[in-house]
Order: C-alpha cells, then sequence, then structure tokens
C-alpha cells in the first residue's frame, strides 16, 4: 500500500502521542504535525509547573517521535487561520485533532470580570511564558488570594504563590514572572473546595508538596474533616481519596504560625459574588452541605454565607474545549462526538476520515501520560477502520512547504526547533537552571542567526 498522509492538529502531549501510535501501527503512516504555536510539546511546555521540572522530562520521548523521517512539525501554523479543512481533506487521507482544553470554566457569578480575578489557565500561560500571555500583568502584592478548587492545577497555582523568589529562581519560570515574585508579599493563600474533604480532585503527592514548602504552614480545621455516612463509604471505595484524605489529616490544627506563609484549605463553601470598586477586595461564600443525588455527593448551598478578603482571586475549577471550525461539537460536554475517537456526525467527503484524541476526545482530566493510552485507542481505531476503506482519500499531493513559503509564513520545522531547544538550555545552563525559553518567534529566528 502507498503512503497514507495523516494531519495532525495540535503539537501537545495528545499530537506526539497520537504521531507515535500511528507510526508503530504500520509503515504506511506518515505523519505532518501543526500547531499555532511556534514551539512544540503545548502542556509540557507551557502549563507544567516550572518546580516539577521531572515531569517535563517527557519532552525527550516526544522529540524521538519527532525526529523520526515518518513526521514533519509545522510551527506557528494554526486551524483554520493558515490550514483549513478544505486544504487538510484535500492533501491528507485522515486528520487528527489534539488540540486540548484551552479555556477555564467559569464561576458565573457577579464581579468575575473585576481587575484581580484571573484564570487559572492566564496565570500558569503567564508565568510560563506563553507567547499569547507573556505580557499580561499580575500583582503579588497582595496580603490575601483565593484559589477556587481543589484540584492538582490549584495545587500547583497554591504552591508556587507559597514559595519566595529564591526558591524559584533556579526553575524555568519566565524571567518577568520572577521579577514579580521578587515582590511577593503574599501571607495567606485560600484554596476553597466546592465539596468536601473525601471529594477532593487534586493527588495525595500534589497536596504533599505543599507541607514541603520551607516557611509555609498549611492548615486545614479539624473540624472540616469530619465525614458524613456517604463520604465514608466514597474513601472505601478509593485508594486515591483515602491517601488524599490522609494528607488532609496531616495539615489539621488550628493552631497558626504567625511567623509563617499560610495555605489554608476550606471546604464545603462556593463562590457568589466577588466584591470590589473596580478590583477585588473580597468574596462572598455561600457555605454547602453533601446531598446524594442518585449516588453523587453533590453540594447544596445552605444559605449560609462568609466573605474573605482578598486582592486576587483564581479560578481553577476545570477545562473545557472551544468548538472548531467545520467539526461537529458538544456544548455541554465540551468536547467533539466520538465514539473511540472517531469523530461522528461527519458525512460527504470527511466521513470516516476524521479522529480526535486528548482533552477534545474526552474532556479535561487525567495526566499527560494518560494521553497515550488514549491515543493508542483512537489510532486502533483508525486502523480497524482501514480495511473499509478505498485509499488514498486524498486528491493531490500538496507541497505544505510550498504552500506556507508562498504565505511568506515563518514556520518552524522540527530540525529548527532542535537547534532552537539547544539555545535554550545552553542559556539557562549558564545562570543555573535548565532552560531560559525564547518568549516569541522572532527572538528565537534571531538568536538562530547569531548562532
Amino acid at each position: 500500500m502507498e503512503k497514507v498522509k495523516v494531519a495532525v492538529i495540535g503539537a501537545g502531549p495528545a499530537g506526539f502521542y497520537t504521531a507515535q501510535a500511528l507510526l508503530d501501527a504500520n509503515e504506511i503512516f506518515w505523519v505532518d504535525i501543526f500547531d499555532t504555536l511556534p514551539f512544540p510539546y503545548g502542556l509540557v511546555r507551557y502549563g507544567v509547573a516550572p518546580d516539577h521540572q521531572k515531569i517535563k522530562a517527557v519532552a525527550k520521548v516526544f522529540a524521538k517521535t519527532g525526529r523520526n523521517k515518518r513526521v514533519r512539525f509545522f510551527g506557528n501554523v494554526g486551524y483554520p487561520d493558515l490550514i483549513d479543512l478544505d486544504l487538510l481533506k484535500e492533501c491528507y487521507d485522515f486528520l487528527f485533532f489534539t488540540v486540548g482544553a484551552q479555556a477555564d470554566r467559569k464561576l458565573n457569578i457577579p464581579g468575575e470580570e473585576l481587575k484581580g480575578s484571573v484564570s487559572s489557565t492566564e496565570f500558569v500561560y503567564w508565568y510560563n511564558g506563553h507567547p499569547f500571555f507573556c505580557q499580561r500583568k499580575y500583582n503579588l502584592q497582595s496580603r490575601n488570594v483565593i484559589v477556587v478548587g481543589i484540584g492538582n492545577v490549584a495545587m500547583d497555582v497554591a504552591r508556587l504563590l507559597a514559595k519566595n523568589y529564591d526558591q524559584l529562581n533556579s526553575t524555568d519560570m519566565a524571567d518577568y514572572a520572577l521579577e514579580e515574585w521578587k515582590r511577593n508579599e503574599i501571607e495567606n493563600i485560600y484554596v476553597i473546595a466546592r465539596r468536601g474533604p473525601a471529594q477532593a480532585k487534586c493527588s495525595a503527592p500534589e497536596l504533599k508538596e505543599l507541607g514541603k514548602i520551607e516557611g509555609v504552614q498549611v492548615v486545614v480545621s479539624p473540624s472540616e474533616l469530619q465525614l458524613d455516612e456517604n463520604s465514608l463509604r466514597e474513601l472505601e471505595n478509593s485508594s486515591s481519596a483515602r491517601k488524599v484524605y490522609e494528607t488532609l489529616k496531616q495539615f489539621a490544627t488550628d493552631n497558626i504560625d504567625p511567623s509563617k506563609r499560610h495555605i489554608f484549605i476550606k471546604f464545603l463553601l462556593s463562590p457568589r459574588e466577588i466584591l470590589g470598586n473596580g478590583k477585588v477586595e473580597k468574596v462572598r461564600f455561600e457555605k454547602n452541605r453533601l446531598v446524594n443525588k442518585d449516588g453523587y455527593l453533590a453540594a447544596e448551598g445552605t444559605a449560609v454565607f462568609e466573605e474573605i478578603n482578598a486582592s486576587m482571586v483564581i479560578k481553577a475549577i476545570g477545562y473545557r474545549s472551544f468548538p472548531l471550525e467545520g467539526l461537529p461539537f458538544d456544548e455541554k460536554a465540551a468536547i467533539i462526538p466520538n465514539e473511540s475517537g472517531a469523530v461522528v456526525g461527519i458525512e460527504g467527503d470527511l466521513a470516516g476520515r476524521v479522529y480526535v484524541a486528548g482533552w477534545v476526545k474526552r474532556g479535561p482530566r487525567g495526566l499527560i501520560g494518560s494521553n497515550k493510552k488514549d491515543a493508542q485507542q483512537s489510532v486502533n481505531k483508525l486502523v480497524e477502520n482501514l480495511t473499509s476503506f478505498s485509499l488514498p482519500f486524498r486528491k493531490r499531493e500538496c507541497d505544505i512547504k510550498e504552500y506556507l513559503s508562498q504565505r511568506n509564513v515563518d514556520y518552524i520545522d522540527f530540525p529548527t526547533w532542535l537547534k532552537i531547544d539547544k539555545l535554550e538550555e545552553e542559556r539557562g545552563k549558564k545562570l543555573g537552571k535548565p532552560r531560559v525559553k525564547f518568549l516569541d518567534l522572532q527572538e528565537a529566528l534571531k538568536a538562530l542567526e547569531k548562532d
């Protein structure tokens, strides 16, 4: 069989795991990976906390995939601005969309638009040097900060806010963010959970890290660790939930050490209004109780309220994907509807040719490694369907490089990225850091010219 050409839209973990699964499945597959950003690896580069370098080591696995002769990378080439569905279906046999979940879920409460009300996505992208967010300004000269949510992203944000400049200076945090950490005056970080301690979504290792930060006290009120029968039953059925709960018990105290910075973890609270005159000054919360709704322990308001003063609120209550031009979208689930990765609801000459992997396929859950199994499932579905197709689907042979050159697109291929990657590491080595990132494409290209 001749070459089967596959376009992968999105160069994050799901994209690279998909490419590798295609390479492993059959030598007929040749893969082009496209991304709006100039540099690859998505969440690994711009989402993983800078003090979690071991997690970022997975980039070495992706680099091996990128070096394969049957894979090409085109950075700074976004869908649908530069490559649209009409072009892709003419030039490729199959399409994989692996674009992740780029937006935060909103609180949908009054005052959410006030200055100082920040989405975790924007904040994380900012301190990680994301090209689209590096011009943002965030003020850490706040006594109190509220983090809404108790997943791993909330843990990352709380942990970094609790650290000082010296504790982060040896990481690959963006220099402009480090400058703000020099002025970090935060004394109290409130991590707010809508439900109880048995329902906390963070992992035990992430939670334990909070307790290891020098100069920081993690505080959980002992009264908030009391569980009802339904929550006790949940713990019995989940080893991960038990580990989280046992860790929370280690932080249980009513004795506050005034000499330390504090992370207060509070349960059974829902934000109802962010208050302030043009900027965040306090947040009004409603106290909740847990009610059993068909086996799910839901938070229900009690009409009892309390307020916490703060000048910054970071919302970390989950992500959602955007609709993609030309593709079906399930607004409620915020995913592209699919069966084991094969997109459903597409008719005409694209029927059977479009697949998804990653968060846009299953929703924003799981760790980076979860995308490997997920991508494999989608590729298996394509391989299973191959016998049903009369190939090739593509209508013509396309020279994508020529197409982009004619439009004066400064795209980054993988050999060029490897040179940029090496330069970043060299810049970091001089300062005792893992790397110093280039913040935009032109900065990187100028550095390559000098090298």
